[in-house]
């Protein structure tokens, strides 16, 4: 339920509202590679790269595969 509504927010551009609840996701369940993805994205839009570089590791490595979250964490890591 929180997954959907991190999603929720961070579609209606309530960046710290996504925050909390994919941070609570993470918490509770600290190998979900999209909570982290989706955590990683939305520090990004907050400002807090430091946090979003972290996150978008940990998805990463938990799915080497996704290419899609190798490409944000490269993104990223241009823009530092």
């Amino acid at each position: 339920m929180r997954e959907a509504l991190g999603r929720v927010y961070f579609r209606t551009h309530d960046y710290r509202g996504a925050v909390g609840e994919f941070e609570a996701v993470v918490e509770t369940h600290p190998v979900n590679d999209y909570a982290h993805f989706c955590l990683g994205r939305a520090l990004t839009k907050t400002g807090d790269k430091r946090r979003a570089r972290h996150h978008l590791a940990l998805a990463s490595n938990l799915r080497p595969e996704r290419r899609d979250y190798r490409r944000y964490r490269e993104l990223l890591a241009a823009t530092i």
